[in-house]
């Protein structure tokens, strides 16, 4: 039987790469997607992480031992990037081996989550940069499955970026909302139009653009969309 507490379910691997989003937006790094997510966002652009009715769980989940992970991602240019990008899926889910992991890793962490698991004291202290994503009523989640104000107010504690994927101009009201319950600093918040493609992207972005530059808020693109559309691993 395999033991949950000592491997990880990764997704994939890759790098080098950039990171295409969010504050650290062009940075050289290495990304570990993990699989397993809490949400089922509609417009999700790795549901293959979590979507067992669209993709085959047994091809997109690798059991890896820790030494093995780390391995992997030193071989993708973890060592020459010294940037670790940890996404998903939902990473919190497997704090317990993700920790131990990056007890072995000495790079920059930085770590995407939803925002709805709080990350232990020991994961904490070994992630350089938090990256949290509060889902929206338009990504389909019910709310008291993506709002966990608790949650988001410790990671805001820990002074982390906060990105927000915004459909159309009406979003802004419950970003408000949330910035105000949690307590969040206009200029650590980024407004990401949602779009899996160029057209889109530019159609949202300007949607929204103006709404964002009027709150004070950074605006975030996708730029492993418009440098590579759909394709996986870059």
């Amino acid at each position: 039987m395999t033991d949950a507490s000592t491997m990880l379910r990764v997704n994939e691997v890759f790098g080098p790469t950039i990171q295409g989003e969010g504050p650290t937006t062009g940075r050289p790094c290495t990304f570990l997607r993990l699989a397993l997510c809490n949400q089922t966002c509609s417009w999700c652009d790795t549901a293959y992480t979590w979507d067992w009715s669209r993709f085959n769980r047994d091809r997109e989940i690798h059991w890896l031992q820790i030494e093995e992970t780390r391995q992997r991602l030193l071989e993708c240019g973890l060592k020459w990037t010294n940037r670790l990008v940890v996404s998903g899926g939902e990473p919190l889910i497997q704090s317990k081996p993700l920790g131990t992991l990056l007890e072995v890793l000495p790079q920059w962490v930085e770590v995407e989550t939803a925002g709805t698991i709080a990350p232990s004291v020991e994961l904490a202290r070994r992630v350089d940069q938090w990256n949290v994503s509060p889902k929206l009523a338009t990504s389909g989640n019910r709310l008291e499955t993506r709002r966990k104000v608790d949650v988001l107010r410790e990671l805001n504690r820990l002074r982390s970026a906060f990105k927000f994927v915004v459909s159309d101009a009406a979003d802004f009201q419950e970003i408000e909302e949330i910035q105000a319950l949690v307590g969040i600093e206009h200029d650590r918040i980024w407004i990401m139009p949602e779009g899996a493609d160029h057209d889109s992207l530019r159609m949202r972005g300007r949607e929204v653009v103006k709404e964002t530059v009027e709150r004070g808020y950074n605006l975030s693109w996708r730029l492993q969309v418009e440098l590579w559309g759909g394709d996986r691993g870059h």
